[in-house]
């Protein structure tokens, strides 16, 4: 659970300006993407569980052998109901930078408007990105973080 240390007015600025891109109507030219990302670690059992028998429910050990960390991206378009979900090794720039231009190139829009999480990597900016299958001078990203 996360929770807001302080509403100033930067804050309630940047929440009123993604609440304002969230009342507007569907438009396919400017489709409305929520990105977030979700770092999780990964374990591996130390001794094999053991499986359910009739009359005796599953058994898995509390103990557990920390193999690292990998990242999940999840990406929501809510005007259209369309989501995916994909993880990567790390929680890094480039990583972030990769899941926006893979969803970017898959829209024929001029501008997608991202409403991000937090992040350490990006700010209030215009991220312009090529596009493979759309290459109309100007096209980019608007990032909205909160």
């Amino acid at each position: 659970m996360w929770c807001v240390a302080e509403l100033d007015q930067q804050y309630i600025r940047k929440m009123e300006d993604v609440l304002a891109v969230y009342e507007k109507p569907y438009d396919a030219a400017q489709p409305v993407v929520c990105l977030d990302e979700k770092p999780i670690a990964l374990h591996a059992d130390v001794r094999s569980p053991i499986p359910a028998k009739p009359g005796s429910p599953a058994k898995q050990d509390n103990e557990y052998e920390r193999c690292g960390t990998a990242n999940v991206f999840g990406v929501v378009e809510p005007k259209t109901g369309r989501h995916f979900t994909t993880a990567t090794p790390d929680r890094s720039g480039a990583a972030f930078a990769r899941m926006v231009a893979s969803v970017n190139t898959s829209k024929a829009a001029s501008n997608d408007h991202f409403k991000t999480g937090q992040r350490r990597h990006t700010q209030d900016t215009r991220l312009v990105l090529p596009r493979q299958r759309h290459t109309r001078q100007g096209d980019s990203v608007v990032l909205r973080q909160t």
